[in-house]
């Protein structure tokens, strides 16, 4: 497919075999110049994540976790990464957020903590690897981004924050 997705770009799908050698040939579709950026990714099906409910995730070397996430309210939800099972040792970790299944478009990326808003009945996903591609572990939590209420009262000069006088 030499314009996958009404653009420019190739993408071929394919089922491989495990501990055969298989050889790429890139070229033009003509006689041009090819200036091109090979990507060989696997395909990883997306667990699901829910809110307040922490995934414990460990990556090999080279390889990535893949979650999906369809919130129920169009609200900020926060996607953190901690230590795996509550253990003190830490990895250099990367998540990076999409909002559609190919992966084509990031919407954010950190190394422990992405906070977006999010609409209610899309789905998005989240990549988990090592930095650098290196192995990691870690706990994945989502969870709702707090809500701030001002108001003010007639019968006062304070300003309430989620109720409290400030």
């Amino acid at each position: 497919n030499d314009d996958y997705n009404g653009s420019r770009f190739s993408k071929v799908t394919v089922l491989l075999t495990a501990d055969t050698t298989y050889y790429i040939k890139v070229s033009h579709n003509s006689t041009g110049q090819l200036h091109a950026d090979l990507n060989i990714t696997k395909d990883i099906p997306a667990e699901s994540l829910s809110i307040d409910t922490p995934v414990d995730v460990r990556v090999p070397r080279g390889e990535s976790a893949l979650y999906s996430f369809t919130p129920s309210e169009s609200l900020t939800y926060i996607f953190e990464v901690s230590n795996y099972n509550g253990d003190s040792e830490e990895y250099d970790t990367y998540i990076k957020l999409y909002d559609d299944a190919n992966l084509t478009n990031r919407i954010a990326q950190d190394n422990t903590k992405i906070m977006v808003n999010l609409k209610a009945g899309n789905t998005y996903y989240l990549k988990f690897s090592g930095f650098f591609m290196e192995y990691a572990k870690g706990r994945i939590t989502v969870r709702k981004g707090q809500t701030l209420e001002f108001s003010k009262r007639t019968d006062s000069s304070f300003i309430y924050v989620n109720n409290p006088e400030f």
